[in-house]
């Protein structure tokens, strides 16, 4: 099994936002901008605490662990629609 990086995470661009559609469970999302992402049915873990920039991400119906979730509505660049998306308090 070879880990997934970041190059390799399957996307497609619609209009102005990348949208990607995949398992990202396990992939190595460290550093990874998601600056405006379309992560709609997505499955994340906990790497996706890792990612560089999650400024404007769509995570509506995206499948992340509750835990993850709380460490996702932690961060600075979670503000606004994304942290609507993620159902932060």
């Amino acid at each position: 099994f070879k880990q997934k990086t970041a190059y390799e995470i399957a996307s497609c661009l619609v209009g102005s936002e990348m949208c990607i559609r995949d398992r990202l469970e396990g992939a190595n999302l460290e550093g990874t901008k998601l600056t405006g992402a379309l992560a709609e049915g997505t499955a994340f873990s906990q790497t996706i605490l890792d990612a560089g920039d999650l400024t404007g991400a769509d995570f509506t119906d995206a499948v992340i662990q509750p835990y993850v979730q709380k460490g996702l509505c932690g961060r600075k660049d979670v503000t606004g629609a994304t942290r609507d998306s993620l159902f932060c308090p």
